[in-house]
């Protein structure tokens, strides 16, 4: 089966996806690197019980379920990450992919990887930012929602009905 979003769903989708404030999750071993003016810094322990943070946008957007190696969360008005330095944003950046959080997507997905603003794509994936959507126009949003669709939703779908036929 192969689904293909409504555009109706898909400016949804392009509206919702990313939270308006960013989050980034850090080790211990990280906090002396990392100047934490003009941001919330929370245990994570305390992150996970806040009200604020439990709202389904950010956990199904960050994908908490998959965050590994995690003591803290940085909790950053949108425009924050462009305004550190770049060793501190490419450091924040790079763990974003090792704790394996979600909006960390592989540049496979992208068709126009030119479109993205370098500094976004590290190792292989491209790590999404609420400034750095918004940024984005249209029809680049639109590639690459109904690609995330295809790749996750529909292979994965094919895939286990594969795995399925085989076993029984």
């Amino acid at each position: 089966m192969i689904i293909k979003p409504t555009k109706k769903v898909l400016l949804s989708w392009m509206v919702s996806y990313v939270p308006e404030r960013d989050l980034f999750f850090l080790s211990k071993e990280h906090l002396n690197k990392i100047d934490f003016t003009d941001v919330l810094l929370m245990p994570i322990g305390e992150f996970y019980s806040h009200n604020t943070y439990q709202q389904l946008n950010y956990v199904n957007s960050y994908e908490y379920w998959n965050i590994k190696n995690a003591q803290y969360v940085i909790i950053a008005e949108k425009e924050w990450i462009e305004k550190i330095s770049k060793k501190e944003q490419q450091l924040i950046l790079n763990l974003q992919v090792q704790c394996e959080r979600g909006l960390v997507l592989p540049v496979k997905f992208i068709d126009e990887i030119d479109k993205v603003p370098s500094d976004y794509v590290l190792n292989g994936h491209v790590i999404i930012q609420r400034s750095m959507w918004e940024g984005l126009d249209e029809s680049f949003k639109e590639q690459l929602l109904t690609t995330m669709v295809y790749e996750w939703w529909d292979r994965e779908n094919v895939r286990n009905l594969r795995i399925h036929y085989l076993v029984f």
